[in-house]
């Protein structure tokens, strides 16, 4: 039986991804953690093909994934992005690294490679370094909304049909992850702040310039 949208651990949640592989599902698992930030995990036929966690994608992701406690999760079924596949382990040794929460060996020499030039690694250090992120943007909510509540509707439409250029039926999935898990944009940093999550969904470099492009023009 389902538990979707139940307030689970982050083992019960393993267990449900275990469960969708196993009954070979194709789509995307939505979660949202205790701390109100979002993960998804593409599959595709049983096998997993992607996972993000926030702003990063594949094994960046893993130290975060794995700091979360609880969540409350969403399967979308047959919506998955293509354009996101990355090169992981095969799906049954990947979901044991997800439960016994460990990591590949790709993932611990690709980040060895990535901090050798500056760094003498070792496991711990290792650690440290990857658990590492930018501090987060200061919220804004206290500040005069710049623009009308119709007015940011519109915004936010627009923005959808731009990013479906890109992302197809996907667009509108990733919209709703992001408005699930962050407060909805009133201000042009807050505007901000969102079409560059949006931007990281989009593969090629050019695309992405142009996608900020086009939602510029929208603001404006």
């Amino acid at each position: 039986m389902s538990r979707e949208n139940q307030e689970l651990s982050y083992d019960e949640l393993m267990q449900e991804l275990a469960q969708l592989c196993s009954t070979e599902s194709t789509g995307t698992m939505f979660i949202v953690s205790d701390a109100k930030h979002s993960a998804r995990i593409g599959i595709q036929n049983g096998e997993i093909i992607c996972f993000a966690y926030r702003m990063h994608k594949g094994f960046d992701a893993l130290l975060e994934l794995y700091d979360m406690n609880t969540g409350k999760y969403h399967f979308s079924n047959g919506i998955f992005n293509p354009y996101s596949k990355l090169e992981l382990p095969e799906t049954p040794e990947l979901l044991q690294h997800f439960k016994l929460k460990t990591f590949p060996q790709s993932a611990v020499t690709e980040s060895e490679a990535n901090l050798s030039s500056t760094i003498k690694v070792d496991k711990p250090l290792l650690s440290e370094a990857l658990s590492a992120v930018p501090p987060p943007v200061a919220s804004t909510k206290t500040s005069k909304p710049d623009f009308p509540s119709s007015q940011v509707v519109t915004f936010i439409d627009n923005i959808e049909a731009a990013l479906t250029n890109y992302l197809g039926p996907f667009a509108d999935i990733t919209i709703h992850d992001y408005l699930a898990s962050h407060n909805r944009p009133e201000n042009r940093l807050d505007f901000k702040n969102m079409i560059n999550f949006l931007t990281l969904e989009i593969d090629e470099v050019s695309d992405q310039e142009a996608f900020k492009k086009q939602c510029s023009a929208i603001l404006r």
